[in-house]
Order: structure tokens, then sequence, then C-alpha cells
């Protein structure tokens, strides 16, 4: 499997490198072997057409040699490959010499005077050159099958809780769904920052993982055709355990659809994977940061989990539907006196800092009280990212994970408008400068009202010293 391995890794080196040359963007080898596979049939010679085939046999020749070094090979597919492989070597100068496949002149005018001799030979050239791009296609898939096996074979993870194979418990995907866990697993204790899938993923199978038994994971991501995965955004969901795609507002979610014991379940999986967390005192571009798990419960401490509609100018204990009965539907925001605190006009708001902006949503939530997990689901569909998009556009330099998690709950208190104009980020943070005294001082431009100086305090502490508090008492 070694080699295997190493023949996949040359395989996609290889791709990448000569991804220039046919102008394509190569995320997988499949999907590179495919658009050799288009740049053939599309072949009618020329200069560009030249260039594009000398790429593909740049790419035949080092993938094909490798592969038929590898003593795993099947032998009817290295006799396969083999010989297409020669058969092909001889079309080499013709493509790449970019023969003219038209059947007409140069000039446009008329036939092309051997067109009798062109076209058959062209024909017989591009199905050579295709019948290797096919065999080197169908070794591919291979590869992606024994590694299936080799990660399936070596995991402690079983498929189907008694032990039986797939066609015996109907979990017909519970492979992949093993496979999924591994790959991501691996990345994880590699503390890597990204893991990338090379292909969109759908599965759902029935694992036993140490002594629990899971009836149904559901691995999916709505993405294609490949997609990566920010690993230090892993997040505990009520559905299971989720992780944000780079620049992409889905989510790669591994749901538990059990009901029986589905807390133990998820939990099963969230520490079969591992800590995701990055070091916090490494900078890194921000684009690959999230708010950390040690961030949200600073944020929640600092704004406090209300599951029901209050004023904010007034503080979690009010009842904005109780204020707002008999008032008109149609003023938004409502500025009747009853709303106002200390000349504030208050807004409705409920669970973690969400804002109310529709009578329509007034109405949904007053008819309801959310649950502490509904809450955060809010949170991180609805509110985070509107702050971190922003925030992340606004960041020239890396920061480190605390820094990050300093400056989402300073945007999330003060907004996120005009955050390249700000002293903060204009003077300092975008600058390289990360004095003490003159970050201090730009967070505490942001004092008003009164009420956030301890806020901005603890946010100024975690900034520059990397402590969550919360009134100067650190967060365990």
């Amino acid at each position: 499997m070694a080699e295997i391995y190493a023949a996949y890794n040359l395989a996609l080196t290889v791709a990448d490198s000569l991804a220039p040359e046919i102008s394509e963007t190569i995320n997988n080898v499949g999907e590179f072997i495919q658009k050799l596979k288009n740049d053939v049939s599309n072949y009618v010679g020329g200069i560009q057409d030249a260039k594009k085939m000398k790429a593909n046999f740049k790419f035949a020749e080092k993938y094909a040699e490798t592969l038929l070094k590898d003593p795993t090979l099947p032998d009817s597919t290295r006799q396969k490959l083999s010989h297409t492989y020669q058969t092909a070597l001889e079309t080499k100068d013709f493509f790449c010499n970019g023969t003219d496949c038209n059947t007409t002149s140069k000039d446009g005018k008329g036939p092309n005077i051997i067109e009798e001799l062109i076209t058959p030979l062209c024909e017989q050239n591009k199905a050579k050159l295709l019948a290797l791009n096919e065999a080197l296609e169908q070794a591919q898939q291979m590869i992606a099958e024994k590694e299936t096996e080799l990660i399936v074979a070596g995991s402690s993870i079983t498929c189907g809780c008694s032990g039986l194979d797939d066609i015996l418990t109907f979990d017909r995907d519970c492979k992949n769904v093993i496979l999924a866990l591994e790959k991501l697993k691996k990345s994880i204790a590699t503390k890597a920052m990204l893991h990338k899938f090379e292909a969109s993923i759908t599965a759902i199978g029935q694992i036993k993982i140490g002594d629990v038994c899971i009836d149904k994971v559901y691995i999916h991501a709505q993405e294609s055709p490949s997609f990566e995965v920010l690993l230090s955004s892993k997040k505990k969901t009520t559905m299971g355990v989720e992780f944000d795609v780079s620049n992409s507002t889905n989510k790669f979610k591994i749901d538990i659809q059990d009901t029986e014991a589905k807390d133990v379940k998820i939990d099963a999986v969230w520490k079969y994977l591992g800590n995701s967390s990055i070091d916090p005192n490494l900078p890194v571009d921000v684009t690959l940061l999230t708010l950390s798990t040690k961030g949200e419960t600073f944020l929640k401490k600092q704004e406090a989990v209300i599951t029901h509609v209050y004023n904010d100018a007034k503080g979690g204990r009010s009842k904005y539907c109780d204020e707002h009965e008999g008032h008109s539907t149609s003023e938004w925001f409502c500025e009747k006196s009853n709303h106002y605190y200390n000349e504030i006009l208050g807004k409705p708001t409920i669970g973690l800092g969400h804002l109310i902006t529709s009578q329509d949503e007034l109405d949904l939530y007053c008819s309801q009280t959310l649950s502490i997990d509904d809450c955060m689901k809010l949170f991180r569909e609805k509110d985070l990212p509107r702050y971190e998009t922003p925030l992340k556009n606004a960041v020239d330099v890396k920061l480190t994970q605390y820094q990050y998690d300093a400056l989402v709950s300073f945007v999330f208190n003060t907004g996120s408008g005009g955050l390249r104009d700000r002293g903060l980020f204009k003077k300092l943070i975008n600058k390289g400068i990360f004095d003490e005294d003159k970050i201090r001082k730009e967070f505490e431009k942001w004092h008003q009202p009164t009420i956030v100086i301890p806020r901005r305090d603890d946010e100024t502490e975690l900034f520059i010293n990397g402590k969550y508090t919360f009134r100067g008492i650190e967060i365990n």
C-alpha cells in the first residue's frame, strides 16, 4: 500500500504542477484525468492544443511508469496499462507538434488536400490516447478502493454493531463513514488546520465506537467536487458534530440520527475525533480561524443566553413581549416610552444577543421560549457569520486564536460597520503594531455606555495576554 500511496501523491503533485498548462484548477487526480480526456476529445491541432497534449503526456508518463512498478497492481490491470501506454506513446509526436486535424485547408478556403489521410489518423490517435487515460482512471479508482480497505481494516471502529458485513446490516455506506472519520481523526492528530476532501461526500451507516453502538451516522456536506474542512471549527450540536467549510457558509456535518442515548453517541464521536484546537499562540491567516469553543464560552459569559425575548437596554430579566403588547405592529422599531431605559431605546433581543429585526420574527419568538441549544443554534447559524465575515475582511495580518476570539466579541458588541476605519484596525492591527499600551487605549475608546467597561477590559486582556476572563476572573 505504501507504493499505492506514493503513486497517488506523485500523480497529484504532477497534476497540480501541470494544471496551469491546461488552464485548469486541479482538485484531485480523477478530475485531472477527466479534463485531459476532454482535451483529447476536443483536439483539433495548433499551438494551444499541443500545449495541453504535452501536459497530458508528462502526466501519463510519470503516473503510468510509477504504477507499472507497483507490485500490488493486479497482473491484468498491469498488462492493460502497459499496452495502452506503449500504444499511446506512438502518438506523442503527432499531438505534441500540434498536427492539424481540421478537414479544411489552413487558409479556410477549401477542403484539406490530404483530408483522406489526416482525419482517420487523427481519430485513431485520439482513440489510443483516450484508452491510456481510461486505463489510468481505472488504476486511480483501484487506488481509492485499496485506500478505503486499508483504512477501514486498521480502524478500531467497526461496521455494524454485530460486526457483520454491510450486506447483512444494510449499512452499505458504513465503510465510507469510517473512512471519513479516520481521515478527519488523522488530520486533527497532526494539528493540521484544514482537511481536504477530494470529492463531495454523503454516507450513512451503522457503526460501533468502543462499546457505543450508533445505529445511523449520517455524514454530509453540500459541497462539490472538493472542499476543505476547517478543523479548528469543530463543534458539538444537538444533532452531532460539525465543522465549517473553508470559503463557504456550508457545514460539514456528522449527524447522529438515533434518538436513544443521543448525547452519549455524539460524545463518542466527539472524543474519537480528538482535540481539534490549533496552537492558541500561533498567528495564522484569519481565513483559517473561527470562534473557538473557549471563545464561544467567553462570549456567552459577556452576553448571557436568554431564552425569552428581552429589552436589550433593560437586560435579560425584562420581558419585551409584555412591554410591546397592544402596540401597533406597524412600528419598527417600536418607540413607545416603556421601551426606553435611561433615554436608550431598547430593542427586542433573544438568545445570545440575537437582535430581532421584524414584526414577523418578533411574533415568532414571543410565542415560545427557546432552549439553550436552540439559542446557540440561532447564534451559530444566523448571527456569528454576520460578524465573522466583515471581521475577516477587515484584517490583513495573521492573528492568534485568542486575539481573534477577542475581536469577535468586540465586533459582536460594537457592530461590524466601518471596521477598517477604526483606529484599532487602521492604526495598529493592520500595521502589525501590537503594543500593549496602544492596544489598551484603542479598546478604551469604546467604553460607552459605561456598562460595557468591564467587558471591554476582559476583551483587552484576552487580546493582549490570551486570558479568557469574566469581570477579571479567569474562565475555566
